[in-house]
């Protein structure tokens, strides 16, 4: 049996059905568990489509839109706290157009509750940012008190 790459099951099918690897999309995504239905791009992305894209390295990777800057687009898994820059039109194979949780399969532009969650943790991701700055401040001001009471 001869084996395809991504690229040439896109090409040929329009659209590829696999198990997600890793844990940069979770908790929407459940690594080796849910379903993925990825197509070939047939329109513009928009911000908060969720994306598979191949980095310099031959790396697969699926995470979010984030936003457009400097003719390239930015990139962040829902599990993660930074973004992916430099990505551009020449790295990007296919968009995620719904998953299967089990039975059930979740379309990425129809449901009400997938639309909620993307809503939801883009304000996740604001309110996480400052969270952490200030951890690592507060544990910097620790160390001084402790290092001044020597």
């Amino acid at each position: 049996m001869i084996e395809c790459s991504i690229e040439e099951l896109l090409e040929r099918d329009g659209r590829i059905l696999r198990l997600p690897v890793g844990d940069s999309m979770w908790p929407m995504l459940k690594n080796r568990e849910d379903q993925i239905v990825i197509e070939k791009i047939n329109r513009p992305l928009k911000v908060n489509d969720v994306v598979l894209f191949k980095r310099d390295n031959g790396q697969y990777v699926l995470h979010r839109l984030v936003r457009f800057r400097k003719g390239a687009y930015v990139f962040r898994g829902d599990n993660q706290t930074f973004n992916e820059y430099g990505i551009t039109d020449r790295h990007v194979l296919g968009v995620l157009v719904g998953f299967y949780r089990g039975n059930r399969y979740i379309d990425c532009e129809t449901d009400k509750k997938y639309k909620k969650y993307v809503k939801n943790m883009r304000w996740k991701y604001l309110l996480k940012q400052p969270y952490r700055r200030f951890c690592v401040l507060s544990s910097k001001v620790k160390r001084r008190i402790i290092k001044s009471k020597r």
